[in-house]
């Protein structure tokens, strides 16, 4: 017995027809068409009945509203929104919509009172019955809103009271229960959403004062939203808005043509200090993950005028362009950075957020900004998860290379925008990116790059760098100039670090990085015709701080270097590939083979190659002449003892250059290339950090090259030449703690010590094992030997031929490409030149040795410890101490690997063997060095494969045994 507005009746499944019993099965289906059919049929079907009933009751005394079965159905359809099976909420929901939308008579306080009856969560209810119940609210308030009918002052304050205490009960239905308050707003004349927002029962108001720190993402959802229709005294409240500023219209984020009068309200949320303000409720945002949650539309909205949320969703998901606006400068730059970018290095969810989010952004971004959104921990999460298909998100990265490609495509007629993907692409190593995705993307961007696009580029960015502060102060650049500058930098390295960049674009990018590292000009001083390098210096104001002109010196060393090598590869051989064909086709591949063989490069143009460096040529010249130029002069001053030391190498460099100029050929020539260029980079060195140059070194050079080229016999209390050409070495590797690359300089080090391997004396070498043979700090050293050899190994290898002179090493080869090579002619040659260079360089005897006294013996021992004594004390702490004395350790072993390849066959390696199986024995023990164990443990290796029956026996053993 159901009671119908004071009348009895009573109505069950078997009182209604078959065919509405049909529509209630139908409204389920997962279909969506099938739905539609079903809710138009159901609804159109009650209808009739409903006009029936009301013109049989019209002449009747019968009090009844509402048929029996519109009755039935409307407390059938309101269950239903509880049901989860397949799409029954979506369908009834839709039903019952469509119901209050075409029978007048049904009101919408019928409905609430039977959502009131039927969907009531009693204190019994388990949690997914009630999670069930709440849900069908959900949908039951929203089919109300969408009905289209007018919304009464009371009932919008029940919907939004309902609403609310539903969000507040449970968090995962708090974003679904706000987008359907905000239909309700929208529907709402001005005078009831002001009643709304000042109801304290209704719980809307209560949200929107949450502080920042206990907001949620649904929070700033309606605030943004609602931001424009808040009366004054409740925008104040609001945390989640910057205040004293001009809202948006009402009708912004609404309206079909979006207006344009946000500027102001974007410029205040997108500034640091607002977005610093909102970021925990914005990271919070990854609880909807997988899905995006429905702040960002929003955020989208204010961001990047005329943003249209399922429009340019859906542009992102094919991977098109969307809509054409572009944020203000710095808003989407300050979002990116301080929202976004550490989305990924935190859990997966914000990870897959973060990628989102550039999918979206991506059709949006300016030139400019490409960098900034690629930036380093995007590109380190997206490439570790594109490269590795068992991650979590590796088809999330997959959608991102795939927005990406398509995003390249659409470049094709804007170069500006082709230059800044090829650059900002190079962060995952250039053609890393091709092989990743297996497409041809960054090698089509590259093949676009000339000098004619290149140069603008260059100049704009050059632009950006010497742009100075907004307020116009002189004063060093602040934070943000700083960033600014080193943004522009790291854009012009990375551009200049790509192989097909035109040499004349990379010379100005380089001399661009010398002028601004290094030198500040006087414009008052500054005459006419002057490097235009130097007049654009001119324009940096505020003049860059200490800290940017490291930045540029770095990545001039770091980028000079890179460019160097590039110029110095040599073609490499023809590569053949051989399948398994017909005997004819072996034939003439093997033809093909011996071609490509005879045209691969020797190994003395693999040197030459090496050795030749047009870059830093250029460069060193440049900045010497930049320092003679009046009106110029350096950003840091140099000590004395600094400034003599660079007009002594550069006075070394010259005598060098007319040595090479005269015609000097072969091992000499390559001995002569390798001292300058270690001369070049010193040079920039003492200019770029000082502090850290030793300036003693360059008088020291220059005795090396006059002993070592022009003759001279050196003064009987001074040592040979060659033992102080491994002292200078020595104390070059030592350098730690350094904000420079030290690779370039590591790098000259070898290829000096490789041009000058095969005169290496007993007493250079032993100041190699020496280093090496220091025990790990902390370890006890039980033998402390002064002497690394035994006295008669000393005996053995410091023998004296009968006019006096020191025998160096024998058999040396003229390059490490040659090492397994057994030529009789090759050896035959390098002893030629081992004996030519001894004829000449090898003044010293015997006798000279024996007259030093032990402070003279040792000076290079002095040096050493005092090098591992400043790395011991140059660390914050003892870790950092023992890795820069292994690290030191390990470019020593480094040199000795370039002898043993370069002179194997030396008495000096077999008599090292006892003191470098001591120093293996001791990074073996407790609080040694795995590492360094391994490294010797190769070097030893290396030595034994071809020489056990040379080493001298050390305490009853051989190395063989």
């Amino acid at each position: 017995m159901t009671a119908v507005n004071g009348v009895d009746a009573i109505i069950s499944a078997r009182d209604v027809g078959e065919q509405v019993l049909k529509f209630f099965w139908d409204l389920a289906s997962l279909n969506e068409d099938a739905r539609a059919t079903a809710a138009a049929g159901l609804v159109a079907e009650l209808q009739s009945i409903q006009a029936e009933f009301s013109l049989s009751s019209a002449g009747s005394k019968q009090q009844a509203t509402y048929a029996p079965s519109l009755m039935y159905g409307l407390k059938r359809l309101v269950r239903g929104l509880a049901s989860g099976r397949q799409g029954a909420r979506q369908g009834y929901a839709l039903a019952l919509s469509n119901l209050l939308a075409d029978i007048p008579a049904l009101s919408i306080t019928e409905v609430l009172a039977t959502m009131a009856s039927e969907l009531e969560v009693s204190g019994q209810a388990k949690g997914s019955e009630a999670h069930d119940q709440l849900l069908g609210q959900v949908f039951g308030y929203a089919a109300i809103i969408r009905s289209g009918l007018q919304i009464d002052q009371q009932t919008a304050v029940t919907c939004a009271e309902g609403l609310t205490h539903i969000a507040n009960k449970k968090s995962f239905l708090r974003e679904l229960a706000a987008n359907v308050l905000l239909e309700l707003t929208e529907q709402l004349e001005d005078t009831t959403l002001t009643h709304i927002l000042e109801q304290e029962s209704c719980g809307l108001k209560e949200w929107l004062m949450t502080s920042a720190v206990d907001a949620s993402p649904e929070v700033l959802l309606l605030a943004l939203r609602l931001w424009g229709l808040m009366p004054s005294t409740l925008l104040k409240q609001t945390g989640l808005l910057p205040s004293n500023v001009q809202p948006p219209s009402s009708g912004f984020f609404t309206a079909s043509d979006m207006p344009k009068d946000a500027a102001a309200a974007a410029a205040a949320f997108f500034s640091e200090q607002h977005l610093q303000t909102v970021l925990p409720v914005l990271r919070g945002s990854s609880s909807s993950h997988p899905r995006l949650h429905s702040v960002w539309p929003t955020v989208f909205a204010l961001l990047l005028p005329g943003f249209k949320a399922v429009k340019d969703l859906n542009a992102a998901d094919s991977g098109e362009a969307g809509s054409k606006g572009t944020a203000a400068a710095g808003q989407l730059e300050a979002l990116w950075t301080i929202v976004v970018q550490d989305l990924f290095t935190s859990s997966h969810e914000r990870k897959a957020l973060g990628f989102q989010l550039f999918t979206i952004l991506l059709p949006f971004l300016r030139p400019e900004q490409l960098p900034v959104v690629f930036s380093t921990h995007f590109l380190r999460c997206f490439t570790n998860n594109l490269t590795n298909s068992k991650t979590y998100l590796h088809s999330s990265a997959q959608r991102c290379a795939q927005r990406i490609v398509a995003f390249a495509d659409k470049t094709k007629a804007t170069p500006r925008m082709q230059t800044a993907l090829a650059v900002a692409l190079q962060g995952v190593g250039g053609h890393g990116f091709d092989k990743l995705t297996r497409t041809t993307t960054v090698a089509k961007l590259l093949q676009n790059l000339d000098a004619a696009s290149l140069e603008p580029y260059v100049q704009r960015l050059q632009g950006h760098f010497c742009k100075g502060s907004k307020s116009g102060s002189n004063s060093d650049d602040d934070e943000e100039i700083q960033k600014a500058r080193q943004v522009a930098v790291e854009q012009m390295c990375n551009m200049a670090a790509i192989t097909t960049v035109p040499a004349s674009v990379k010379t100005a990018v380089l001399k661009f990085l010398a002028v601004h590292a290094f030198f500040v000009v006087d414009k008052a001083a500054l005459g006419k015709g002057k490097p235009k390098e130097v007049k654009a210096a001119l324009e940096a104001q505020p003049a860059p701080s200490a800290a940017t002109r490291q930045v540029c010196a770095a990545r001039l060393i770091a980028l000079l270097d890179s460019a160097t090598k590039a110029a110095q590869a040599p073609p490499g051989p023809v590569s053949v590939n051989i399948k398994k064909e017909s005997k004819t086709k072996k034939r003439k591949a093997a033809e093909l083979v011996a071609e490509a063989a005879a045209s691969a490069p020797t190994a003395e143009a693999v040197q030459a190659a090496r050795l030749e460096t047009p870059f830093l040529t250029e460069i060193v010249a440049f900045v010497s002449k930049v320092q003679r130029t009046a009106g110029v002069s350096l950003a840091a001053e140099l000590p004395e003892e600094m400034d003599a030391a660079l007009s002594q190498l550069r006075e070394s460099e010259a005598l060098a250059a007319n040595k090479l100029a005269a015609g000097v050929t072969g091992v000499q020539a390559q001995q002569v290339r390798s001292m300058v260029g270690l001369m070049r980079w010193l040079q920039l060195y003492i200019l770029s950090d000082p502090a850290a140059a030793q300036p003693d070194v360059a008088a020291d050079l220059q005795g090396v090259f006059n002993g070592a080229f022009r003759k001279s016999k050196p003064a009987a209390d001074e040592p040979h030449w060659m033992d102080v050409l491994v002292d200078i070495l020595l104390s070059l590797l030592g350098r730690s703690g350094d904000a420079l690359p030290f690779g370039p300089l590591r790098e000259a080090c070898e290829a000096l010590f490789r041009a000058f391997a095969d005169q290496v004396t007993s007493q250079g070498f032993a100041d190699l094992v020496r280093v090496v043979q220091q025990p790990p700090e902390g370890q006890a050293d039980e033998e402390e030997d002064d002497d690394v050899f035994e006295d008669d190994d000393e005996d053995m290898l410091a023998g004296t031929a009968e006019d006096g002179d020191t025998v160096y090493a024998a058999q040396s080869t003229d390059d490490d490409a040659e090492e397994d090579e057994e030529d009789d002619e090759a050896d035959g040659t390098a002893d030629d030149a081992a004996l030519n260079a001894d004829e000449g360089s090898s003044g010293s005897d015997s006798s000279d040795e024996e007259d030093f006294d032990d402070d003279q013996m040792f000076n290079m021992d002095d040096k050493i410890a005092a090098a591992l004594r400043v790395m011991a004390r140059g660390g914050a702490n003892a870790r950092e101490s023992r890795e820069a004395i292994a690290t030191f350790k390990f470019r020593v072993i480094g040199l000795m690997e370039i002898y043993m390849k370069k002179v194997p066959t030396s008495p000096l390696l077999a008599a090292a063997v006892p003191a470098l199986l001591g120093a293996l024995t001791g990074a073996c023990q407790q609080g040694g060095d795995a590492a360094l164990a391994k490294r010797l443990h190769a070097l030893l290796m290396l030595f034994a494969k071809g020489h056990a029956h040379s080493v001298p026996s050390a305490s009853g053993a051989s190395f063989a045994d």
